[in-house]
């Protein structure tokens, strides 16, 4: 899918990383994650998407914040839903941004019900994803 339609889906595009945390240098790339709804030919099983992770550096867009940008991805609607409902802390965090350059009513919808996405399996995948980011920084350390 272009990266236009994607824009001109999307329910909301947020800043992620370190500059959405406050946590950047000056060397420190713009990470941007958002959500968008397909067109009706998805839905109806006539073509599969699940999320936008290239193009905004080749493609025309409507959005300037993401021209030439390489850490952007853009999730579709079921496929973030589905990553929502399971805890998954790589997307689960969208949902509590700080900025949202691009925010529709819809998109606010999904924000003002974020708590309908935690549950006690949020334990479970964050401790999970903590301990992996522990080995690998383990193995960078012992260099092995």
């Amino acid at each position: 899918m272009k990266r236009i339609e994607v824009e001109s889906r999307a329910i909301f595009v947020g800043l992620a990383g370190s500059h959405g945390y406050g946590l950047n240098r000056p060397e420190s790339d713009y990470d941007y994650r958002g959500v968008f709804i397909a067109p009706k030919e998805y839905y109806l099983g006539f073509s599969n998407i699940e999320q936008k992770d290239s193009g905004w550096d080749s493609e025309p867009g409507m959005f300037p914040f993401l021209d030439g940008n390489k850490d952007t991805v853009i999730y579709e609607l079921r496929k973030i839903i589905n990553l929502l409902s399971g805890a998954n802390p790589n997307v689960l965090e969208l949902l509590w941004l700080n900025q949202y350059p691009h925010l529709t009513d819809v998109g606010k919808k999904l924000i003002n019900n974020r708590q309908l996405f935690l549950s006690k399996k949020v334990k479970h995948t964050y401790s999970g994803y903590a301990f992996a980011q522990i080995k690998k920084w383990k193995v960078i350390v012992s260099g092995y």
